[in-house]
């Protein structure tokens, strides 16, 4: 048992690590900035205030010991100012980092790689408590290979620490059931971490409490004791919490606004990431993870233990919660995903003890057959990161074929342009008008296919990109054998 977890562990940790430097010397994803960039400030203003709290803080701390490292050692650059553009346009977007900043995002990759790698000891931890060894394994397995959680170990977001967190505090509540009411109270504090990493992870809460609530007719000490150990779980959690987004102390506006900010574009809409959220979030989970996932659903409702009720109940809340609005992302599943691993080792366990025989073998062979499903889409995945970027060819091109000096207009996802050319930066280009372009003397218009492909419905945005790419371009190339990301169009606005 001992060689086949420790060889898990190190095929999930591989699995995580390859092609983690994808984009270099560019930082590509749109998110890695609002992680990465409070975190230079604070190395660089000295303090532990990150003034940005689209995500809570725990996982910007985190980086900011890791810029802190890397400044002393290397000193890379901390500046996040963005200088003027033509036109009155910023010289690049928010998301842009300086080339010498890179190995700040890196370490933070790495970080979060590992988190995913432990999440995986955690899931089998876990399972174990609920059912035999070979189910955790398998457990543990499932988690080392699904597409999801790896795609997003790969990167320095809020999503796969979240996830650490929310396995951490189940298998802390499973250990309760044996070790004692401490736990419990470990339980919600991890509960508080969790919250305190991604925001609407902190329903794992719920964990601790079911199990709780589950042991209330064993309690000696009747309702006062249940109520006293409740506000401790809870108590717990708010510290956690606190301890590593302290601001919702002495900043509760700033953090408000910015929980109110995502409550807003998740129920309002976001163009290009719309739709059934049910539907898409188990399209994302897949036919295997689905299928065995269900099974241990099923098998925890029959057994009905505390740690079988407490799992289903995060696992239903949780994607209750993430498809009840309009907006769905990926990343959104990771904090569940530990659960879902879980709920595959109690299916397996069910299946390995009932089944004998042929029937045995046939369990494993669709277990089989599932593992190499999930290892073959994870493992293209990750030969896609070892692929040049379609943003990294273009700004090759840009180089080789464009005169220094041109105004360059360009929009998010695209090549990061910078000195012998006079950039600007527009976020989306459909917010001006192509009259305005000309008018700061822009020549050169570079577009994103993650930027006009959002627009599906009739409007303004729509109507812009409908007309930039009927002109002819001087640049087109999207993904494909030979490069992942984009499509990436470069319009000359002069020619005729």
């Amino acid at each position: 048992m001992g060689a086949g977890l420790a060889v898990i562990l190190a095929g999930a940790l591989g699995l995580r690590l390859v092609g983690i430097d994808f984009g270099r010397p560019y930082v590509y994803h749109p998110d890695e900035w609002a992680i990465g960039k409070p975190a230079m400030e604070m190395v660089r203003r000295g303090d532990w205030t990150p003034g940005l709290y689209i995500y809570p803080s725990a996982l910007v701390y985190a980086e900011r010991v890791l810029v802190e490292g890397i400044h002393a050692a290397t000193g890379a650059p901390l500046d996040t100012d963005v200088g003027p553009g033509p036109g009155g346009l910023a010289e690049h977007g928010v998301m842009n980092f300086l080339q010498e900043q890179f190995g700040y995002v890196l370490a933070g990759r790495v970080a979060v790689a590992l988190l995913g790698a432990v999440t995986v000891l955690l899931v089998f931890l876990a399972a174990r408590q609920l059912t035999g060894n070979a189910a955790a394994l398998a457990a543990a397995g499932a988690l080392a290979i699904f597409p999801a959680h790896v795609l997003h170990s790969h990167y320095l977001t809020t999503d796969v620490p979240a996830g650490a967190a929310t396995a951490l505090t189940l298998w802390l509540a499973l250990e309760a059931r044996h070790r004692g009411w401490r736990w419990l109270v470990l339980s919600g504090f991890a509960a508080g971490v969790a919250a305190s990493t991604k925001y609407n992870a902190g329903l794992v809460l719920l964990v601790p409490l079911v199990i709780h609530a589950s042991t209330l007719t064993r309690r000696p000490t009747g309702w006062r004791g249940f109520l006293g150990l409740s506000v401790a779980i809870v108590g717990a959690a708010a510290i956690g919490f606190i301890a590593l987004t302290p601001a919702i102390l002495f900043d509760t506006r700033a953090v408000l606004d910015a929980l109110a900010l995502p409550a807003l574009i998740y129920t309002r809409g976001h163009a290009g990431a719309e739709g059934d959220a049910a539907a898409y979030y188990l399209s994302v989970v897949g036919p295997w993870l689905g299928l065995f996932a269900s099974a241990g659903i099923a098998i925890a409702a029959v057994r009905r233990s505390s740690g079988h009720l407490a799992v289903v109940a995060f696992t239903v809340a949780y994607f209750v919660l993430i498809s009840i609005v309009v907006v769905r992302f990926s990343r959104n599943l990771n904090p569940m995903l530990p659960f879902l691993a879980v709920l595959v080792g109690v299916a397996i366990g069910e299946l390995l003890r009932v089944a004998s025989g042929a029937r045995r073998y046939a369990v494993l062979a669709v277990i089989l057959v599932a593992g190499i499903s999930l290892a073959s889409t994870t493992v293209g995945y990750n030969l896609s990161a070892l692929r040049p970027d379609t943003r990294t060819r273009a700004l090759e091109w840009i180089h080789a074929n464009l005169p220094p000096g041109s105004v360059i207009v360009r929009e998010d996802f695209t090549p990061q342009v910078e000195a012998p050319y006079d950039v600007g930066f527009a976020g989306i280009l459909s917010n001006h008008t192509m009259d305005f372009y000309r008018s700061i003397g822009a020549r050169y218009l570079v577009a994103s296919s993650a930027e006009f492909e959002r627009f599906t419905r009739e409007g303004w945005e729509k109507g812009f990109y409908a007309r930039l790419l009927a002109m002819p371009s001087i640049y087109d190339e999207g993904p494909g054998a030979t490069a992942t990301g984009p499509r990436i169009v470069i319009i000359d606005l002069w020619s005729r």
